[in-house]
């Protein structure tokens, strides 16, 4: 585990590639940069 201020994030998050599901979310979490996508509204 790993603690970033108050968030205790898995070390699972650095072993893990992220898939985008494209037909479920259609696009709607996609946007140009290099931030990736939002995790938070």
């Amino acid at each position: 585990m790993l603690q970033i201020d108050q968030t205790i994030i898995s070390l699972d998050l650095f072993e893990e590639k992220f898939a985008c599901d494209l037909p479920k979310c259609k696009g709607m979490c996609c946007f140009f940069g290099d931030s990736g996508a939002p995790l938070e509204s």
